[in-house]
């Protein structure tokens, strides 16, 4: 692929790697391919299984920051209590539809997924392409990866810079191989050409990827044995003042914009392994764990083979927590039955069914993964 001024995208070798970078590609007949290592990098047909593939710093829970609610638990234990959940019964109409297949090869630190997009044009605009935001091609440079700015480089990769991208194997629209290339040198806005879509009209967008997890505590990362694949799944951004967004990922703050979506979400990995996600998972005949969220901003996803799992209702509300030790799951659990109380009184009921919180890896106790 072609990036911002012509630049091919493509990720540089790193010390003690002998495998090319994730986002060079070669427009052939028959679509779009890796242009190096070619032969080890085959899409089964059966969607996102692969054929062949190689084979005490600030740490936090991330539900660490609701232990500033305490003081606003005290102030409101002698209110009445609220109703805590008014579960979302419909939608609005013309949301955005992701279904994602994704499997983990934690031996690899891959992941290989398969992702649908139905998608309706509500810009007002007549459309002749798409942009989707690859958030994990950022991690395939120190230069401009979101945990290595902003000071947080020791912090985030304590074993130092590790890489993290995608490889975009097939992108389809309506059926039809679409042509694609990216707008910035950071290959993280994915600019896909479409026929003319009008107001209203609607689209199918079918794409198969695969993820290179990068060692890094952070949003994307893994690191003590939890994978943390927030930004993982490519997005359709915002349509504003006649144009998509699209932000630069940038270390301080939230840089996503991304409009309410449903996702089904379909998750693959090795036993013993289990997923906390924000789309409540069961797990099915198949081995996977599968789930729905809607009117969602993101579908946030991290997988240990550590986590212990403890549930509990509030109301109608199913809390699930999951860390690495069954009392800072339990832990966890409470402060977050407390937590939704308060949000309840501040703000109004819970919108979902259930509410999953877990222990991951961040540089700081105050940060948070989209979608949870």
């Amino acid at each position: 692929m072609q990036g911002k001024g012509g630049k091919e995208c493509y990720n540089k070798k790193q010390p003690g790697r002998d495998r090319a970078g994730g986002c060079k590609y070669s427009v052939k007949k028959r679509g779009i391919f890796p242009m190096d290592g070619g032969k080890d990098w085959k899409m089964a047909a059966k969607g996102c299984i692969i054929n062949l593939l190689r084979s005490q710093r600030g740490r936090a829970v991330c539900l660490g920051v609701l232990a500033a609610l305490a003081a606003a638990i005290l102030l409101l234990a002698l209110r009445p209590k609220a109703v805590l959940i008014q579960t979302l019964t419909e939608t609005p109409e013309g949301l955005t539809q992701y279904d994602v297949t994704l499997k983990l090869l934690p031996d690899s630190r891959e992941i290989a997924a398969t992702e649908k997009i139905a998608y309706r044009n509500d810009t007002g605009d007549t459309l002749d392409h798409i942009l989707l935001r690859t958030f994990l091609n950022a991690y395939r440079a120190e230069e401009t990866s979101p945990a290595a700015g902003g000071g947080l480089l020791e912090a985030c990769y304590p074993d130092g810079f590790d890489p993290g991208y995608l490889t975009i194997y097939e992108v389809f629209w309506n059926g039809e191989r679409a042509a694609c290339s990216f707008d910035d040198d950071a290959c993280t806005a994915l600019r896909v050409t479409v026929p003319p879509l009008k107001p209203g009209e609607t689209g199918e967008m079918t794409l198969r990827f695969t993820g290179l997890i990068p060692r890094c505590a952070h949003r994307a990362g893994e690191t003590r044995g939890i994978w943390q694949l927030g930004n993982v799944i490519p997005q359709i951004p915002l349509y504003q003042d006649h144009a998509f967004r699209a932000d630069p990922y940038s270390p301080i703050g939230d840089p996503f914009v991304s409009p309410c979506a449903d996702f089904t979400l379909h998750v693959f990995a090795p036993e013993g392994f289990v997923p906390a996600c924000s789309a409540p998972l069961e797990k099915q005949s198949d081995g996977g764990w599968h789930g729905f969220i809607p009117a969602a901003r993101d579908a946030a996803l991290c997988l240990s083979a550590d986590y212990k799992t403890v549930s509990a209702a509030a109301g109608d509300l199913l809390i699930t927590a999951c860390a690495r030790k069954a009392e800072d799951a339990r832990a966890a659990l409470d402060c977050a039955k407390r937590a939704v109380e308060t949000f309840c009184e501040l703000y109004g009921p819970y919108p979902y069914a259930a509410l999953t919180v877990c222990e991951a890896d961040f540089p700081s106790a105050a940060w948070s993964i989209r979608g949870w």
